[in-house]
């Protein structure tokens, strides 16, 4: 029999750049509605939940209302740590509130580790404004070994370093998309080849075609 003296907590599973069912990335939402939870027991709830992440949505003021506010706090955890950015799970918790709490305001104001973040309805879609990490040229050397496990031999046209993100974002010749898409790094070698925590992530990107 349940214990009456625990609490619930909505948790929704929210496949983010999709129309259709187990697609696109997932990302789960937690609405704290008058659980108070630690920073243990949220990092908690993400590991077991063991997605890339979880979000958590909690009322700014004891009036407000998932089902009618426009303004939240918002964090982000992954199975191991907490994040200050991570968009597909930010689109989540706009979709869940739009649309599971049928909220039917036209812009939600998301506080966050990396400032406000502003979600809009667009028709049929949800467009969001995100902080710009700019970026800055980096000296290739000290990462050449991280660099080989996540490219292998393939050019790089540009390498930059976001440090607010902590991530490198590495640009491939054009003309290499289908190269990019195959690309499967292993991840147990990047960690082992980066140990500091300077840099927690890689981004590889190529240059569109307009098509």
């Amino acid at each position: 029999m349940a214990d009456p003296d625990v609490k619930r907590l909505p948790i929704f599973q929210v496949d983010a750049f999709t129309d259709k069912p187990f697609a696109g990335n997932p990302a789960a939402v937690c609405l704290l509605e008058d659980v108070d939870l630690t920073d243990e027991h949220q990092q908690k709830i993400a590991a077991e939940m063991n997605l890339s992440e979880t979000a958590y949505l909690r009322k700014l003021n004891s009036d407000d209302d998932f089902s009618s506010s426009s303004k939240f706090g918002l964090r982000w955890f992954t199975p191991t740590n907490e994040v200050a950015l991570c968009g597909h799970a930010t689109l989540a918790s706009a979709a869940t509130l739009f649309y599971m709490m049928k909220n039917p305001s036209p812009q939600l104001t998301f506080q966050t580790l990396s400032g406000d973040l502003f979600a809009r309805r667009e028709g049929d879609f949800i467009s969001l404004d995100l902080p710009e990490n700019k970026t800055q040229p980096l000296d290739r050397e000290p990462y050449s070994q991280l660099l080989k496990i996540v490219v292998g031999d393939l050019t790089i046209q540009d390498l930059q370093v976001s440090h607010t993100a902590k991530k490198l974002v590495v640009r491939l010749q054009d003309g290499t998309r289908q190269t990019l898409e195959s690309l499967r790094p292993d991840t147990v070698a990047m960690l082992a080849a980066q140990t500091q925590d300077i840099i927690r992530g890689v981004i590889v990107t190529v240059k569109g075609t307009g098509r």
